[in-house]
């Protein structure tokens, strides 16, 4: 996948995908073959690969707000017990870029799911990521955090790479490539153009 690319990954239900997202944000071992990410083995916690599960989980009641949630994208730069301002002005923009800026006093306990995915976002945003492994995250999305989410995946200028598992003919239009999981084995659908040739 070409850097930069927007590339959808199709499939019936079970194909695989979500198994393929995981192997390669460094959660699951792959068990054939060799599989690169940026150019590197996968590994959980590198800061230049960010993933977004389709239900994402955290602990109900934990006291954490909005702005810290997505200042945590900061600490795969200076660590968990280090203070750091230099990322403020990044956090700033992640809210205001996804809709966040009146929320991010709010508890995250206290969001809906697609303002948590956009918070999400806004922390991978802040991380710095250069590829964004996302499953399903328009599943169950209001209309207003889709736009917003939308909008910043494919209409802002980001220099991310974007793999993201949908089921949802009617996306595709937007993706610059199109991969699909059948019966265990990887199609291109449609390939990008206008990429240089550095690979995510």
């Amino acid at each position: 996948i070409p850097c930069g690319c927007r590339t959808a990954l199709i499939g019936p239900n079970g194909s695989g995908k979500s198994t393929l997202l995981r192997v390669l944000a460094g959660l699951v071992p792959p068990q054939s073959g060799e599989v690169l990410v940026a150019g590197f083995a996968p590994a959980l916690g590198r800061s230049r690969v960010a993933y977004l599960a389709q239900r994402p989980q955290l602990t109900e009641g934990f006291p954490l707000i909005v702005r810290r949630l997505v200042q945590m994208g900061t600490y795969a730069h200076h660590g968990w017990f280090e203070e750091c301002r230099h990322g403020d002005d990044a956090v700033v923009r992640a809210l205001a870029e996804l809709g966040l800026t009146e929320l991010a006093d709010r508890p995250v306990h206290a969001l809906s799911g697609g303002q948590l995915q956009r918070a999400l976002l806004a922390r991978a945003f802040v991380q710095g990521a250069e590829v964004l492994l996302l499953d399903e995250p328009y599943a169950a999305l209001d209309a207003a955090s889709r736009e917003i989410i939308e909008r910043f995946l494919f209409e802002q200028g980001h220099a991310f790479t974007v793999v993201m598992a949908t089921h949802d003919p009617a996306d595709l239009a937007r993706f610059d490539r199109i991969l699909e999981i059948r019966h265990g084995a990887v199609t291109t659908r449609h390939a990008c153009a206008g990429h240089d040739h550095r690979h995510a």
